[in-house]
C-alpha cells in the first residue's frame, strides 16, 4: 500500500471495523464470511447454528484504531514539514523542488556529514549543486537540508501500538489453544499462566512447545512469506524505544507497522484455524 492508500483507508469510515471477523462459539472457527453473523447460518466447520462472536475483541480493535490515528497524525506532520522545507529551499534558490528529491538529498547529505571532514563538506556542496541543479546559496541550502527532521514522534507511537496489538493476538491465540486443544491438560494450562508475562521470544517458544509448530515455518505455508521476519524487526524497534531510547522511527518503519497491524487479525485467525484443524 502507498501512504495515500493507507490514509484513505483510515478515513474511509470503515476503519478499523473492516478488519473484524465472525467466530463460531462452538468450534472456534474464524471466518470472513459476514453471513455467519446470522444465527440461522450453519458454521462451515462444525455445521452448528449461532451464536457468533466478533473476532478480535474490543481491546484489539481499539489498539488498531490507535495505530491508524497516530499513523495519520505522523503523515500529516511529515507533510507539513516537507512543505516548509520546500518553501525554504525555494526562497534560497528560486526553484520549486519535488519533495521526494529534497528528502533523498537530505538523507544523503547526513550520511556524508557523519564523516566530519572538510573534504566531505566540499563534497556536500557539490552534491547539492549536482542533485538540485542550483548555483546560488549553496551553503545555506546545505544547512537547511541537514537540519531537516524527518523523524516524527507519532511514528514511534505507531510502532508501540502495533507491537502491543500483535503480542495481544498471540497471547489470545495461546489461551484459545489451551481452552480447546489442551483443556484436559492441566499442566499445559498452568504453563501458560506462569509464562504469560514473557516476551515475544518466550511466547513464540511456548506456542512451539504446545503445538509442535514453529510460527516462522507455518506463516509461509499460509501465504505470509516475510511476515514473521518483519514482526521481529518491528519488535526490535519497540525494544529500542522502551529500553534504549535510541530508536529512529521514520516513515518506512511506520509503514511496516501499519501494514502488519491491519493484517494481524486475519493472519492470527488463519493460524488459529490451522492449529485447531478447522476449515
Amino acid at each position: 500500500m502507498t501512504p495515500d492508500e493507507r490514509i484513505k483507508l483510515i478515513e474511509s469510515g470503515q476503519f478499523p471495523s473492516i478488519f473484524s471477523y465472525q467466530e463460531c462459539e462452538h468450534c472456534g472457527l474464524i471466518s470472513n464470511d459476514l453471513s455467519l453473523a446470522r444465527v440461522t447460518k450453519p458454521c462451515s466447520s462444525c455445521g452448528k447454528l449461532g451464536p457468533r462472536r466478533i473476532y478480535p475483541d474490543i481491546v484489539s480493535i481499539s489498539l488498531l484504531e490507535q495505530v491508524g490515528h497516530f499513523y495519520k497524525a505522523g503523515r500529516s506532520a511529515e507533510q507539513t514539514q516537507i512543505e516548509r522545507l520546500q518553501n525554504e529551499i525555494e526562497d534560497l534558490t528560486s526553484k520549486r523542488i519535488r519533495a521526494t528529491t529534497l528528502r533523498n538529498c537530505s538523507r544523503q547529505l547526513k550520511q556524508i556529514y557523519r564523516t566530519g571532514s572538510d573534504k566531505e563538506y566540499k563534497k556536500m556542496l557539490m552534491h547539492v549543486k549536482n542533485t538540485l541543479g542550483v548555483n546560488v546559496s549553496l551553503e545555506k541550502t546545505v544547512m537547511t537540508l541537514l537540519y531537516f527532521r524527518e523523524i516524527q514522534p507519532d511514528y514511534g507511537v505507531v510502532v508501540l501500538y502495533s507491537c502491543a496489538l500483535l503480542e495481544r493476538l498471540l497471547y489470545e491465540l495461546l489461551i484459545e489453544i489451551r481452552c480447546r486443544r489442551l483443556k484436559a491438560d492441566r499442566d499445559a494450562a498452568d504453563t501458560i499462566v506462569r509464562r504469560r508475562k514473557g516476551g515475544l521470544r518466550d511466547r513464540l517458544q511456548l506456542l512451539q512447545d504446545m503445538c509442535d509448530t514453529d510460527l516462522a515455518e507455518l506463516l509461509p505455508k499460509l501465504g505470509y512469506q516475510d511476515w514473521e521476519r518483519d514482526w521481529r524487526k518491528l519488535s526490535k524497534c519497540r525494544n529500542d524505544i522502551l529500553h534504549n531510547g535510541a530508536a529512529r522511527i521514520g516513515s518506512s518503519q511506520a509503514d511496516m507497522a501499519f501494514d502488519l497491524a491491519i493484517n494481524a487479525e486475519w493472519v492470527f485467525a488463519q493460524v488459529r484455524n490451522y492449529l485447531l484443524d478447522l476449515s
